[in-house]
């Protein structure tokens, strides 16, 4: 019951069912249990799921510790019993797995504002973004890219790549080794071959077809 819960918590809904039919197995079809005992059984498997259900403070009205009690106790066949606790792993893996989501989300979203601010820092690194994060380098960079399909670096220059082109159509007379400073680009060689790999043109071409059209 001890791994029940904590699959619970986790949302994996597969290895809570396959606990649940083995717990119902061993102590019910392997044993032939009193009807008290039978009792006391099937709200020690309640109580189990309780104490998720508050330890996760999950919400819903058929998550309630007194509706659970009160329809457990209505049930009489093992069956039935055995259906209805799938069922309510199932409502507790859903809501986990939206709070992972919701949490994901955010978190995505303070990557992207975090790169969006810090973009010029030609010294930006991955273990400088997981410690504004307060996540792990490599939790980081696996996360960003099971959520975007790109990776960290990726994005930085993409990020990079499309500020320089603002600067170079604005014409300010900034010269190409100020625009790559001024995008986060330690030396121009790298900016040249990164801008040109992006957009299929050096940033001088760029800049000569733009002020054609």
């Amino acid at each position: 019951e001890q791994a029940l819960g904590g699959n619970l918590r986790s949302g994996n809904i597969g290895q809570a069912k396959e606990l649940l039919k083995e717990i119902f197995h061993s102590s019910l079809e392997e044993n032939q249990l009193t009807p008290e005992l039978y009792r006391c059984f099937l709200f020690d498997v309640a109580a189990t799921f309780i104490r998720v259900i508050e330890g996760l403070d999950l919400e819903g009205e058929e998550l309630g510790a007194g509706w659970i009690v009160t329809h457990v106790s209505s049930l009489s066949a093992a069956n039935q019993v055995h259906g209805y606790f799938d069922g309510l792993a199932e409502k507790i893996c859903e809501q986990v797995d939206a709070g992972k989501e919701s949490h994901n989300t955010a978190l995505l979203r303070r990557i992207q504002e975090y790169l969006r601010e810090n973009y010029a820092d030609s010294g930006l690194s991955n273990d400088q973004i997981a410690q504004a994060m307060d996540i792990s380098p490599a939790y980081l960079s696996r996360f960003f890219k099971q959520q975007t399909g790109e990776g960290l670096l990726n994005t930085i220059n993409r990020i990079r790549i499309e500020e320089s082109k603002k600067l170079l159509i604005r014409k300010e007379n900034q010269t190409l080794s100020e625009i790559c400073r001024l995008v986060g680009f330690d030396n121009t060689t790298t900016f040249i071959r990164i801008f040109k790999k992006i957009e299929g043109v050096t940033p001088g071409k760029y800049a000569e077809l733009q002020s054609l059209s």
